[in-house]
């Protein structure tokens, strides 16, 4: 992933040096399952609310940057949502 040192000299292509990067999450379980729809919308999704501790770290050839070991979460959500072209789709019902 490249390295663009910062926000301005990324966005206006500035140099850059490649870069590694590494993400772990931890999810903790959870049965706190939701379902939405709002149809005016054509929207609706399943979702299970829980929480997550998350580290990252990257590297160039200059520098290394990393996340403390404990960064828990005060909300993490995983799901799977539908709209659009796929929202009219009512033979798959998404409350799985």
């Amino acid at each position: 992933m490249p390295d663009y040192h910062d926000f301005v000299n990324s966005v206006t292509g500035g140099a850059s040096v490649p870069g590694i990067v590494s993400f772990r999450v931890k999810w903790a379980p959870s049965q706190d399952k939701h379902y939405y729809r709002y149809a005016p919308h054509k929207w609706e999704g399943s979702f299970v609310h829980t929480t997550a501790t998350c580290t990252w770290s990257g590297r160039t050839k200059l520098a290394t940057f990393s996340t403390d070991t404990n960064n828990p979460t005060i909300f993490a959500e995983v799901g799977r949502e539908r709209s659009g072209k796929f929202f009219e789709d009512e033979d798959d019902d998404d409350r799985d």
